[in-house]
């Protein structure tokens, strides 16, 4: 089997692919002109400094340039059935108390 259709048999996402601040549409990166400066990255729902790999429970799919609403709307619903595909498979840890 080739390793493509391995990836999507299985459910495999790229690291840009995955849900983070990078592809959500709250996210801005601001570089500057300075070669010390490193660039900003913020989000602007919460009026914060983030990461790319960061992400929160207000997380919306940036739509990507070209891509018309039918297919923006097909991603974020694929993004939220396969988390909660996982969330069912991870076993929940319960505190027991004595």
């Amino acid at each position: 089997m080739r390793l493509v259709a391995k990836h999507a048999q299985v459910g495999y996402l790229t690291p840009g692919q995955r849900p983070g601040c990078r592809n959500c549409k709250h996210f801005e990166q601001v570089r500057h002109d300075s070669p010390v400066m490193a660039a900003r990255q913020a989000c602007l729902k919460h009026e914060l400094e983030v990461t790319s790999g960061g992400i929160c429970n207000d997380h919306q799919l940036r739509r990507q340039a070209n891509e018309s609403q039918f297919a923006y709307l097909t991603r974020q619903r694929d993004l939220l059935e396969r988390a909660l595909l996982d969330q069912r498979r991870t076993p929940q840890v319960r505190e027991t108390r004595p």
